[in-house]
């Protein structure tokens, strides 16, 4: 599919997706002096590659226009001072929804690197009171903590479990909740960590499992099905092509606004 064309069929998604979600929300009513409608979502993880694609609707790290770009498979080093995505480091900074999206909407991202080892109690229930009112919240869990030998399978469930609680009974009582998995990474390991393929499949299934658990207000964000051919393994990371990327978003807003 061309860039264009897939930008275009991304963009015809995520307005139409944006409209549908603040028609069910009864927090950010229609702004009609303004014409436009207000929509919150707030997101804790590993989700900075998606929205830098999301920032600019799809044109980000472009693999056509810029094919050897390392953004392809490691984006860490394209930012440095934090001057282009600020909302990547600091949580009170929101990424602002693109002009094409006909929304004065806003994503507030907070980091959530591991489980285990991070105060995630207070880094989730923090912004829950500080920031306006969430229509959505979308956390993403796990690449942290596979890296990590001394997580275990098990300390990890158990991890999971609480944190997935607290989001839902706790912090976002009301809101949508969508939980996404660890990226897929297919093959052997990398060096100096605990990254390998049977890894990730089994912390995937645990978060698969949770999900399972409760009711259709909580839903499933399944990127680690996607990438079995498109993994960044070989570059040393864990990170997915940037051609995934769409795809995932792209399953994101079919979760928000499932096609009838």
């Amino acid at each position: 599919m061309g860039c264009s064309v897939q930008n275009r069929r991304i963009m015809q998604r995520v307005v139409r997706c944006m409209f549908l979600i603040h028609v069910a929300s009864t927090t950010h009513p229609l702004d009609r002096q303004q014409g436009a409608y207000k929509i919150q979502l707030c997101m804790y993880g590993e989700m900075g590659i998606n929205l830098k694609a999301l920032s600019n609707s799809n044109r980000w790290c472009n693999e056509v226009t810029d094919p050897t770009n390392p953004c392809h498979c490691n984006d860490d080093n394209e930012d440095p001072t934090h001057t282009l995505y600020p909302w990547v480091t600091d949580p009170n900074t929101p990424l602002t929804f693109p002009e094409e999206w006909h929304s004065n909407g806003q994503f507030y991202y907070s980091t959530l690197d591991t489980l285990s080892s991070e105060n995630w109690e207070q880094q989730i229930q923090q912004p829950s009171v500080t920031h306006p009112p969430a229509d959505i919240v979308i956390v993403s869990a796990g690449n942290g903590d596979i890296a990590l030998d001394s997580v275990t399978p098990a300390v990890f469930q158990t991890s999971f479990n609480a944190f997935l609680s607290a989001v839902v009974h706790k912090a976002y009582p009301h809101q949508k909740i969508v939980v996404r998995t660890p990226q897929y990474m297919g093959y052997g390991n990398i060096s100096f960590t605990s990254w390998g393929g049977e890894r990730s499949r089994v912390f995937a299934n645990i978060i698969r499992d949770a999900v399972h658990m409760y009711n259709d207000r909580v839903v499933l964000w399944d990127v680690h099905q996607l990438a079995p051919l498109h993994t960044c393994w070989t570059q040393g990371t864990p990170y997915s092509k940037r051609g995934v990327i769409a795809l995932e978003n792209l399953l994101l807003f079919q979760l928000l606004c499932p096609i009838k």
